[in-house]
């Protein structure tokens, strides 16, 4: 599978380990909501039915898939906690970059990941990048990491309020995916 596939269903997967909802919007879209969200779009809503087969743990990603998460605080937590524990990824594939040490030490201790200080030395041979920071730190982070990454590196944005198009700018080579959690 390619990398956009997999990524797409380590998504998908991760949704239906946290208990989301995934719908399918068009031929080329797929929503996937947390659980009890409404969302609202223009296009005609189609069920993906009761085919969820490509959801289930053996077809999700696992095999090298490198996931790096800015920010180590409760949703980054929350993705983690379902990645780990739904056997989505095993924890040596998560890297976490938090600027408090010791919570670094707390992910590391509750859930085997890679946790530390600083992105440098993970940014550069990861697949997915997942922005899970406050939105007054976004700009710098963005900033920071940006020319680490590899080219092609997929940037999943849960930052609140942070428009799509200051992430493609802020990652011109790279796709970009903004989600809105609950």
């Amino acid at each position: 599978k390619s990398v956009a596939n997999r990524i797409i269903d380590f998504i998908s997967g991760t949704t239906y380990a946290l208990g989301g909802d995934i719908k399918k919007i068009s031929n080329n879209v797929i929503l996937c909501a947390p659980h009890n969200v409404n969302v609202s779009y223009s296009e005609e809503e189609h069920r993906l039915g009761d085919d969820m087969s490509f959801l289930n743990r053996e077809t999700a990603m696992r095999d090298d898939i490198q996931i790096g998460i800015i920010g180590g605080g409760a949703m980054a937590e929350a993705l983690t906690a379902g990645m780990v524990h739904a056997g989505t990824l095993p924890p040596s594939q998560i890297s976490v970059s938090e600027h408090k040490a010791m919570r670094c030490d707390e992910l590391v201790r509750k859930y085997g990941i890679r946790a530390q200080v600083g992105a440098e030395s993970f940014l550069p041979r990861i697949d997915l990048l997942i922005l899970a920071i406050k939105p007054a730190a976004a700009a710098a982070a963005m900033r920071e990491t940006a020319p680490h990454l590899k080219r092609g590196a997929l940037v999943l944005s849960i930052v609140a309020g942070l428009p799509i198009h200051a992430i493609e700018a802020a990652y011109p080579h790279q796709p970009v995916i903004r989600a809105m959690p609950n």
